[in-house]
């Protein structure tokens, strides 16, 4: 019993040794191969889970593709970055609900390209502001989540990188639009 014990945690040493690897390897390849191996040993000494070192790696190789920062300023940075790449939806890999997937078709469909994690984070976020107001008389007003993110992405918010079409309570847009909406309801 203790040998098959011991077998399956020298196993899952094993695997969290290769995920190490690949996580280093994808790190060397942003950094342009300025990587130091003590560097990221640092960051995992210093508590930063894999998850959250394969964040910010996804957000920089996506969004800082021309700029290769080195490893010393990555590390000491890395707070910063990793709250900038916890924002970020793909970087994250935010899971997408099928929901998401089918409204996402529909807006690739219309010429807007995103991606469908965008779309989720959108859905999670007007429905957790839907929640919130519910209740009030703005909230009759509103339309449901699935139309709203639809037009943010097709209307609203169609041109511009991810970053600046991603979907926040205080965008300006989304202030905007609840000022007009307001100002219709109270017409009414």
């Amino acid at each position: 019993m203790e040998k098959a014990t011991l077998t399956m945690f020298q196993h899952l040493r094993q695997e969290n040794k290769s995920r190490l690897v690949e996580l280093f390897t994808k790190y060397r390849q942003v950094t342009v191969g300025t990587a130091r191996l003590a560097d990221f040993k640092d960051l995992i000494r210093r508590g930063f889970s894999e998850q959250q070192i394969e964040a910010v790696v996804n957000w920089l190789s996506v969004h800082r593709a021309g700029f290769a920062p080195g490893t010393p300023s990555l590390v000491r940075n890395f707070k910063a970055l990793l709250a900038e790449a916890e924002l970020d939806p793909v970087a994250s890999k935010l899971p997408v609900s099928i929901q998401a997937y089918e409204l996402w078709e529909r807006i690739v469909d219309n010429s807007n390209s995103i991606d469908p994690e965008y779309v989720q984070a959108a859905l999670q976020g007007y429905k957790a502001y839907f929640k919130e107001i519910e209740g009030t008389l703005l909230y009759q007003y509103l339309p449901s989540a699935v139309s709203f993110v639809y037009d943010w992405f097709v209307l609203m918010a169609r041109n511009g990188s991810p970053r600046v079409r991603r979907f926040r309570v205080d965008h300006p847009k989304f202030v905007e639009y609840l000022r007009l909406v307001k100002r219709a309801s109270e017409r009414a």
